[in-house]
């Protein structure tokens, strides 16, 4: 099985670039304008013949989405199932119904997820709230929990300072996560001489949490 990846560019980062494990990655010329998020194109942009062309060539069998607010996936899935491709997306986050972005966001989801062949959610109540937004049928979204390897990211116990408390948040730094939940009330309470709190994270978040704590490392 061959995966390969889609994304728009990231400054001069354009073009066909290979990982160190060897992923395929595909940075199209589309500028982010928020967020790390892009402008839609619809159908008279670049994305549409541009994406086209790298499904024929890699001889793709299964077009894979994430994240409600990725404009670049929602797109992708809709001109992927014009071209008889099959369809799968993946929504991680909790969206109200009330506010304005939530309310248009919701309504785009609806429309383009219309005619997905499958959705997965990260937690069941990741499900029910993807089925009301999208407005899908239950029996076309499955569950696929997020999990960590504990094995992996067993501290070392000679290096604990038994006069404090650590805590450690290791996080996607994206919106609606509940990392924001620590920089409200965990991250604060750093000056505390008993706490010491560490953020782990590879986003603009980060600095969120510089202005609203103390000593977080």
């Amino acid at each position: 099985m061959q995966v390969i990846l889609i994304t728009h560019s990231y400054g001069s980062r354009k073009g066909v670039r290979y990982l160190t494990n060897g992923l395929k990655v595909y940075y199209i010329p589309q500028n982010q304008f928020y967020n790390q998020s892009s402008l839609p194109t619809l159908i008279f942009g670049l994305y549409m013949p541009l994406l086209r062309k790298i499904l024929i060539r890699e001889q793709i069998d299964i077009v894979h989405g994430h994240q409600a607010f990725s404009t670049m996936a929602l797109e992708g899935m809709m001109h992927a199932r014009t071209m008889g491709f099959k369809t799968c997306f993946t929504d991680h986050s909790l969206f109200g119904f009330a506010d304005a972005s939530s309310i248009h966001t919701n309504k785009l989801l609806k429309f383009s997820l219309s005619d997905a062949g499958h959705v997965i959610c990260v937690s069941h109540t990741s499900k029910e709230n993807t089925v009301l937004r999208a407005t899908l049928d239950p029996l076309d979204v499955s569950v696929i929990p997020n999990a960590i390897d504990a094995t992996k990211f067993t501290p070392d116990p000679s290096k604990r300072d038994s006069s404090k408390s650590t805590n450690s948040c290791y996080c996607e730094s994206c919106v609606l996560r509940p990392k924001n939940l620590d920089s409200s009330t965990i991250f604060p309470l750093s000056p505390s001489p008993c706490l010491v709190s560490v953020l782990t994270a590879d986003c603009d978040f980060s600095s969120h949490c510089d202005s609203v704590s103390i000593g977080v490392s």
